[in-house]
């Protein structure tokens, strides 16, 4: 509920995020955001007020080939816990595709 609350800005990424979302487009409220019946849309505000996390929501996350080239060379203990954490999920979810592709096989 806490992030309903935070005023959105007209960004790339929440852009992207309501593409599909947003009926119309507007540059001074985020149209669509609203949830309540007797609300409003909230105003806009400029990119200083926003967290710098709000302009990483548009980037792509890294994928299963890239992060498995970038953990190659690296010790367990060079790696963030957010990359480990990514790459156990992508590899469990790699190791499933096979064994259902081979037939229980692998």
């Amino acid at each position: 509920m806490a992030l309903l609350a935070l005023p959105l800005r007209r960004t790339a990424a929440v852009s992207q995020i309501c593409r599909g979302m947003c009926a119309g487009s507007s540059t001074e409220t985020a149209t669509g955001i609203n949830i309540l019946k007797a609300g409003s849309d909230p105003p806009l505000r400029p990119d200083s007020e926003y967290p710098e996390w709000v302009s990483r929501l548009a980037e792509p996350p890294i994928t299963y080939a890239q992060l498995q080239r970038q953990l190659e060379g690296q010790k367990e203990r060079e790696i963030t816990f957010q990359q480990g954490k990514r790459w156990l999920k992508l590899d469990n979810r790699q190791r499933i595709k096979d064994h259902n592709t081979h037939g229980g096989t692998v």
